[in-house]
């Protein structure tokens, strides 16, 4: 099979391959580039350079379109910064577990910024600024299943595989310590 050279149509699929022309286009050393300037002095550009690499093997056409593209960003806004401050918590990372759906995935990093924000609570508790934290926390969701699992006492057959520390974030909503919102 591998004689046979590319398919040029599968299924009734016509296929154009651009390799010939990208041959031409140092791809790899354009998004080197940008791997450089995301590591150095621009993180806001890390999730596009992320999945440029990704095609560094099999790239066409519209790859290099959308290096072209980042390029273009990074001229258009180099008189900007981004500005954090120090009591900001930045953190981005791949999951490290495989989730089985959407929801599963919300629920994790739900669990994550759970954990995050009542440990801030009990840091400001123990201060004695404040007497104490009464209001719940309020984290806002942007999935409508994950934040219906976390208030409802429901076993469902496709969450039965759930880690128990995960059902932390279920417990703190029973005991008013969290709220959970829709994210508008």
């Amino acid at each position: 099979m591998k004689d046979l050279g590319n398919a040029t149509v599968v299924i009734g699929i016509h296929i154009f391959r651009d390799r010939v022309e990208m041959e031409k286009i140092s791809y790899a050393s354009a998004v080197g580039s940008l791997m450089y300037a995301q590591a150095c002095t621009r993180p806001d550009i890390a999730f596009a350079v992320n999945a440029l690499g990704r095609y560094l093997s099999d790239l066409g056409l519209g790859h290099w379109k959308v290096v072209k593209k980042v390029f273009r960003y990074l001229q258009g806004t180099k008189d900007r910064m981004l500005t954090y401050k120090k009591s900001d918590q930045l953190q981005s990372v791949k999951q490290t577990l495989t989730a089985s759906s959407t929801m599963e995935a919300e629920y994790v990093s739900c669990y994550e910024a759970t954990c995050q924000a009542v440990w801030l609570k009990n840091l400001i508790s123990s201060f004695h600024i404040f007497e104490s934290i009464s209001r719940p926390l309020v984290i806002y969701y942007d999935n409508t299943a994950a934040m219906h699992f976390s208030q409802n006492n429901r076993s469902y057959t496709r969450s039965k595989h759930f880690d128990i520390k995960f059902l932390f974030v279920r417990e703190k909503v029973w005991i008013f310590i969290l709220e959970l919102s829709i994210l508008l």
